[in-house]
Parts: C-alpha cells; structure tokens; sequence
C-alpha cells in the first residue's frame, strides 16, 4: 500500500508508467534510507556499543537497590533466573537466533510480496477478480478500492506519528539528560507502530537507565513518554481518523494477542491493519449488502475505484 500510494503519484506527476513509477520509488527511498543511515550511523552505533554496556549495569543497579526493600527481595526471588548453566544458556540462545532469524525471513517475504504487488497491482486485481461472478465485480472493486483508502490513510498516519514520537523522546531524553537519547528515541519511533504495546515497551529501557541514576529522573522519563503518547492520541489520531475507520481499542488488542500467539512480532505488527481490512468487510459486504443497512465511511464519497479498475 505505501510503495503503490508513492508510486501512483509519482506516476501523476510524472506521467512515467506505473512499473517505472514504482522502480523509481523504490531507488528514491533507499537512496534516503542509505543516506539517512550514513548520517546517523556514527551516533547510533556509538549509542548501540553504550547500551550493551550500560543497560546490564543498569540491571546490576536496579537488583542492589531492590536488595534493601523485603519486597525487592521477595520479587528477586521469584523472578526467573539467568543461571549460568550451560545447556540453559545454548538453549536460550539458540532460542534467540531462531526467533530473529524466522523474523528476519518474514520481514524480507513480506517486503518482497509487497514490490512484486506495487510493481504489478493490475496483473493481480484482474486475476482477482476474474474469480468473481460478473454482477459482483463493480461492489468487490469498490470494497477493495475502500480497504485500499483506509490501509493507506492508516498507513500515513502511522509513519506520521512514528516520526513525531521519535523526535519528541529524543528531544526530551536530552533534556533531561538521559543518556543514548537518540538510540532510545528511535526505538521509541520504530515501536509506535505496534499499537498498545509498542509504546509500553519502548518506554521500558528509558525508564530502567534514569532509575539507575536518579528515581525522579524515571519519573520525569515516565511522565515524557506518556505526554508523547497523549499528543499522539488527542492530537495526530483524531486528524487522521477524519478520514479512516475508528478502530475499536479491545478488538485491536485481541488481534494483536492472537497474531502474537500464531505468527510472533510480525503477527503483532500486522493485527492492526488486518482489523481495518475486516472492519471494512463487515461494514459493505455484512451491515450493508446482507443486513440492508446504509453505513457512510471516511472515503465512500472519493473517486478511488479508478485504483481498481479492470483492464
């Protein structure tokens, strides 16, 4: 949805076809990612090599400090142990690689499914709907033409949001003086994406290494991460939902737990826009074709079936 929304209008602008539209967005935003990299790579790796020091420092704090408290004690006892059995460990870590590396495989699967898809939609949508019977075609176009909007409007808003929230945390930890502000704020950034439990778990590092140096820094930390998270959601998500479907906060959550249960991290970053294609299936193919009731969506008054139209 992202390459196809920079491609097609690049494609209007241009007047280039829709294949070379596609490859020149493609070449643009890794040019920029590249670019980007080089830029910030020095700081990043500088604040990568930091964390794996001070981030198990950190922890090593942390537990002495809940050492004098009965019940830092008590939650030191029972929490799982990092013993330093051998086969525990090779077991852990080959756990480790596994994961990342399945991750990995995803990432690149979906990433590759996604150019083929941008770089030829028409091939796809025709054999798509040929499968459909003639007197469905035009209410499947635009129920797909519909889900298409919502995706992209969805999808623009959360690069919109993760740009923000990175550079509001990266800001405030270096005024606060935390170190690794700008590895902590990408991080913040990155996580965004994952609704719910993206932000909780980006906030987690943050708050570990100012509660090492001074307990009201960790609380000054807390109270930035949840400012940035309010900005986000009173401010950048009512400007976006102008134009997409409210998502309901407890089915996105299911769905972020059950994609987590059955796929992993991917599952989770995908359960949201899953939510919003089924969203717009229930509403046009159930409450309005099935039930007979008429429901207006954010984008049923725009012209977008020309996205979808058969060859």
């Amino acid at each position: 949805i992202f390459l196809r929304s920079l491609a097609s209008a690049l494609s209007r602008w241009t007047r280039l076809p829709e294949g070379w539209a596609t490859l020149v967005t493609v070449l643009l935003l890794l040019a920029a990612v590249v670019g980007f990299g080089m830029w910030m790579a020095p700081n990043l790796i500088e604040q990568v090599q930091q964390s794996s020091e001070r981030i198990p420092q950190a922890i090593d704090k942390l537990r002495t400090r809940l050492e004098q408290y009965p019940w830092g004690r008590w939650l030191i006892a029972n929490m799982p142990s990092g013993g330093g059995q051998g086969g525990g460990m090779l077991g852990r870590l080959a756990s480790f690689v596994s994961t990342t590396v399945g991750n990995v495989v995803n990432v690149l699967v979906v990433t590759f499914v996604g150019l083929y898809l941008a770089a030829q939609p028409t091939l796809y949508l025709n054999g798509l709907m040929r499968l459909v019977p003639p007197s469905r075609r035009q209410r499947v176009s635009m129920v797909l033409s519909e889900t298409g909007y919502e995706l992209r409007w969805w999808l623009f808003g959360q690069v919109i949001a993760m740009l923000l929230i990175a550079t509001l945390v990266t800001l405030g930890l270096w005024a606060l003086g935390i170190p690794m502000a700008l590895l902590l704020g990408v991080i913040a950034g990155l996580l965004n994406f994952i609704p719910n439990f993206g932000p909780i778990l980006s906030a987690v590092p943050a708050i570990l290494l100012a509660l090492v140096e001074d307990p009201t820094k960790a609380v000054w930390v807390a109270g930035l991460y949840i400012a940035a998270q309010h900005f986000e959601t009173y401010l950048i998500t009512p400007m976006i939902q102008q134009r997409n479907v409210q998502l309901p906060a407890v089915l996105t959550i299911i769905a972020q737990v059950l994609m987590g249960l059955f796929v992993g991290i991917i599952g989770v970053a995908l359960a949201t826009p899953m939510v919003i294609v089924l969203i717009v299936l229930v509403k046009m193919l159930y409450v309005e074709d099935a039930l007979g009731d008429r429901l207006e969506l954010p984008g049923e008054n725009e012209q977008r079936i020309k996205d979808t139209e058969l060859t």
